[in-house]
């Protein structure tokens, strides 16, 4: 019996190490749900919980899991024929082996899923079609706080070099596409590749298309500028 409280004693004390990786696990998990709901639900009612709101709900969860850890292992102890030996090693395990297998597959995901959205924006830029539109594609971000400004940064980071690929092609329709694509990643909030994207429309205002030159005229009208100006302070 001694040797069987020290059991006790000991997976109590455990309780609160799996209760740490339960933090680590639940605000991303939630994150991710409310991301997908939000995607589900965008075309007919924008469901999205607020931060303060996820936080309660992620606390609460972690609170009932580590509740019942506890009622569970009490549970063992004082009943012969405890029912639910595998809801428990659930409790006990589950959470520290999701984290540790997410630890190392989400950076793969996230990589894979960079590169296929490059790979998408390659497409669109240097397709063979002769027409411009504006492009569409839904871009993969691994930014997974709560700031829409550093959402916003973070996708323009990732992908604007690789959407200013075309600016130097000598298909005028590739140029404008490569433009058309990185005003759509350009992180228009906080600025956070200012020269890059100087360069870039100093080039296409100077471009020898007319098509290529009102694209770059009309963004920086839309922004109080334009290419004259633009060019006078370089």
């Amino acid at each position: 019996m001694p040797k069987e409280k020290e059991k006790l004693i000991a997976r109590l004390l455990f309780v609160p190490v799996n209760g740490l990786f339960t933090v680590l696990l639940f605000p991303p998990l939630g994150n991710s749900i409310n991301n997908v709901l939000y995607r589900l639900t965008g075309s007919n009612f924008q469901f999205f919980l607020r931060v303060d709101t996820r936080k309660t709900v992620v606390f609460w969860l972690i609170i009932g899991w580590i509740s019942a850890h506890l009622a569970f292992e009490l549970g063992n102890f004082l009943f012969r024929n405890f029912k639910f030996q595998r809801t428990l090693k659930h409790l006990r395990y589950s959470s520290m082996a999701i984290f540790i297998l997410s630890a190392s597959m989400v950076p793969a995901f996230d990589q894979a899923m960079i590169a296929y959205s490059k790979m998408q924006i390659r497409n669109y830029v240097f397709s063979n079609s002769g027409s411009v539109e504006k492009p569409d594609q839904i871009l993969y971000n691994d930014y997974r706080h709560w700031c829409g400004n550093g959402a916003i940064a973070r996708e323009e980071d990732l992908y604007l070099g690789t959407a200013l690929e075309g600016v130097d092609s000598q298909k005028p329709e590739i140029r404008a596409r490569s433009l058309l694509m990185a005003f759509m990643v350009r992180d228009w909030i906080n600025g956070s590749k200012p020269k890059i994207m100087q360069q870039a429309l100093a080039k296409t205002c100077q471009d020898a298309d007319l098509m290529v030159r009102d694209l770059a005229e009309n963004y920086l009208n839309s922004r109080s500028s334009n290419c004259r100006e633009l060019l006078s302070n370089q």
